[in-house]
């Protein structure tokens, strides 16, 4: 019984990841919709990273992906968030932090999974109303790590 329900857990946690990448595949092919993959060799391959004052080389070493989807075509942005916000809920995503500024429109909201034992999977959503910046991060970052950073 408690390998079929590992083995149960284990192909949810496939779908659940499976499907994020499809909200981001699903709308990369949308005029005005831009969406950034890039992979952990990538991201090893850019020496000494800097952003500010800060050195995110060490940031850069324990991801295993970086996507980036951005929405400019207003009249998508609700759609597209929802997408977003749907997968990340049913993912059992949970918001960690949630900035309003000037009511719905304006909003940040990052949302935190735990994938694996020592993985973790962070997603920053943010929208002005005309736009929409989903930036998701997934390894072996933790919040401490990003806490430690001077941007």
């Amino acid at each position: 019984m408690t390998r079929i329900l590992i083995v149960a857990a284990l192909l949810l946690m496939s779908n659940v990841c499976a499907a994020q990448k499809k909200t981001f595949d699903k709308w990369s092919d949308h005029e005005g919709v831009n969406v950034v993959y890039i992979s952990k060799m990538m991201l090893r391959l850019i020496p000494n990273m800097k952003v500010g004052n800060a050195d995110i080389d060490n940031i850069a070493s324990k991801l295993d992906h970086v996507r980036i989807l951005n929405c400019e075509n207003a009249k998508k942005v609700k759609a597209v968030k929802a997408d977003v916000e749907k997968e990340l809920t049913a993912g059992g995503s949970e918001v960690i932090m949630d900035m309003k500024e000037g009511g719905e429109n304006n909003t940040v909201r990052i949302y935190h999974r735990k994938v694996e034992k020592k993985k973790n999977e962070f997603v920053l959503v943010q929208t002005d109303g005309r736009e929409l910046t989903v930036i998701n991060l997934k390894g072996t970052l933790s919040l401490t790590d990003i806490k430690n950073q001077n941007f």
